[in-house]
């Protein structure tokens, strides 16, 4: 998903991936390592979230499985201890299949095989993470990440499986975080609405963003409206993640206006402006091309403008070293000739590189 969907941020992984053996590729079926927006560099800048969007159409379906059986890695047993070793890895390897044919089902978004799936197995089996070297995932992870709500709802709800809706993958995301990450707002509303178990929903990944943090860093407005709608009681709305970003941010990194206005317009969203590099909105708003959140900032009224476009952070860069890279023009043509900032912009100011605009 995130490698189909964020091609120049994930081009490397999945070179990786395609060079596996078949098996292994088979075990990875949509989720690459995550990287955060704002691991990023003011000189990388990460493609527009249209970019990211249009590409998705290129995600590579799942392999077909082998219908060759599990064998044991040594094929004769030389002893009682070296038997139950083989014995516990042909375990092993049929329950790490019969994961990955339930994914396969899940991608394919068929509930009958699904269900024959599951019923296939012994009662009480663990539906866990199938994982490969780096990569790993779940069937709820996956039905999560398509939004395919029936199939999340019957694998929540089946009697014959265990399903912990609270597991994280290899990158502390949780079936929360991959529906709020794509914006399927029906398989959020069913995972924090549904009584038959206990959600956590401001459980952390491994970068420290909660599930509402997913949806404000990939603008899903449906998704945000949601959860400031929600009547839970529960819902962090002032998260700070592992860098100390705000959901305000994230969303002024991704760009778009409207979704910057209404977190803005909040009355459960504190107003936070710098995170723990010293970054602040304005430094994250010229992260992208997209100048709509940064037009409504400079136009904002809890924003100070003229006090911070010269305010340096932690390496010494203002926002406008931020809004001079890669294809960000717009933003720095913006702030340069803009009426609403009147103190004059320095563009003498150096960076702890010794780095200038003009650099």
């Amino acid at each position: 998903y995130h490698a189909a969907k964020n091609p120049h941020r994930f081009e490397g992984s999945r070179n990786a991936l395609l060079s596996l053996p078949l098996p292994q590729q088979i075990a990875a079926p949509h989720l690459l390592h995550r990287q955060q927006h704002c691991a990023h560099s003011p000189s990388s800048p990460s493609p527009s979230h249209s970019e990211q969007r249009n590409s998705r159409t290129g995600c590579r379906a799942l392999l077909p499985f082998s219908d060759r059986p599990v064998h044991s890695r040594f094929s004769k047993s030389t002893g009682t201890s070296m038997s139950s070793a083989n014995d516990r890895s042909s375990s092993d390897e049929a329950k790490k299949k019969w994961l990955l044919q339930l994914c396969r089902a899940c991608d394919q978004n068929n509930l009958t095989q699904v269900q024959a799936i599951v019923n296939s197995c012994e009662e009480g089996t663990f539906c866990g993470i199938v994982m490969l070297r780096r990569l790993s995932t779940s069937p709820l992870h996956v039905a999560c990440a398509h939004g395919y709500t029936a199939i999340v709802t019957y694998l929540l709800e089946s009697d014959r499986i265990k399903v912990d809706v609270n597991l994280r993958d290899g990158d502390g995301m949780t079936a929360l975080h991959h529906a709020c990450d794509e914006g399927n707002t029906d398989t959020v509303e069913y995972l924090m609405e549904s009584d038959r178990f206990h959600l956590d929903v401001n459980m952390r990944d491994n970068h420290g963003n909660t599930p509402l943090h997913s949806a404000c860093e990939y603008g899903n407005r449906d998704t945000i409206e949601y959860f400031m709608q929600s009547d839970r009681s529960d819902v962090d709305f002032n998260p700070r993640d592992s860098k100390g970003q705000t959901l305000l941010h994230l969303a002024c990194r991704h760009g778009d206006r409207d979704v910057v206005e209404y977190l803005m317009e909040s009355d459960r969203v504190h107003f936070i402006m710098d995170d723990y590099d010293g970054n602040s909105l304005l430094h994250h708003a010229c992260a992208r091309s997209e100048s709509g959140a940064l037009e409504y900032l400079v136009q904002c009224r809890q924003v100070d403008v003229d006090a911070n476009i010269n305010r340096q952070n932690n390496k010494g860069e203002t926002p406008l070293h931020w809004a001079c890279q890669g294809t960000r023009s717009t933003n720095l043509r913006y702030l340069m000739e803009s009426d609403d900032i009147s103190v004059d912009i320095n563009p003498n100011i150096r960076d702890d590189n010794g780095d200038t605009l003009l650099h």
